[in-house]
């Protein structure tokens, strides 16, 4: 197991790697210092293979998910299973980030009664098959707490299964799990965990990462 209190860290560095972004420690958290593309935070390594990911994310604000320039139509706070870092490329420094076991995006609607969730598993952007976007689809509420969550578990067939669900902090964890997809052919057996802002302005809170028990389902 892995957690990060953040009441109790001196040092962003010290509990988490900052992949990209500019970041700042606060009273309830680590925030998005300016809002862009993937703004990343990274924990674990390359041995973890099966486990359930948890972090508390708030929003304060985001850009509205249209087409075209900066958002391309979506804005998300996400959770990624299985990143071994970044494949080497001909640039300095690397910038190739998949493949990747899944990422997990709560998305931002532009009516935030339109949020759901999108998850993408495997390899390059171009090859990557995107889980059906949930259609029971949720308000999100600007500054108010939410928990994610996402689990990887490895089938006795060698298949990989992903399943998320989110919830307001202070409620009842769900029973159910808002997605559940599964990779027949997974490109990515092992590796860490990385949330993800995208274009959106955030706050991860307390972060929670455990080993699943062997999985018979």
């Amino acid at each position: 197991p892995y957690s990060v209190d953040w009441t109790a860290t001196r040092s962003i560095t010290d509990a988490v790697q900052i992949v990209d972004g500019n970041w700042r420690l606060e009273a309830g958290g680590v925030r998005t210092v300016e809002t862009y593309y993937d703004r990343i935070l990274a924990l674990g390594d390359r041995t973890w293979t099966d486990y359930t990911l948890t972090a508390e994310v708030t929003f304060h604000g985001y850009t509205p998910p249209l087409g075209g320039p900066p958002t391309y139509g979506v804005s998300h706070a996400a959770l990624a299973a299985r990143y071994p870092g970044h494949f080497a490329d001909n640039r300095q420094p690397h910038v190739q980030w998949y493949p990747v076991g899944a990422v997990a995006e709560f998305r931002l609607g532009v009516d935030l009664a339109q949020s759901s969730w999108r998850i993408f598993v495997g390899g390059a952007p171009d090859k990557m098959p995107a889980a059906p976007v949930e259609a029971r689809q949720r308000t999100v509420e600007i500054g108010v707490a939410y928990k994610l969550m996402l689990r990887v578990d490895t089938l006795p067939d060698g298949a990989a299964r992903y399943r998320t669900k989110s919830w307001k902090v202070g409620a009842p964890e769900p029973a159910a799990w808002d997605m559940d997809v599964h990779d027949a052919r997974p490109r990515q057996q092992s590796g860490g965990a990385l949330l993800v802002a995208h274009n959106t302005d955030v706050t991860f809170g307390p972060i929670h990462a455990e080993k699943n028990a062997p999985h018979r389902q």
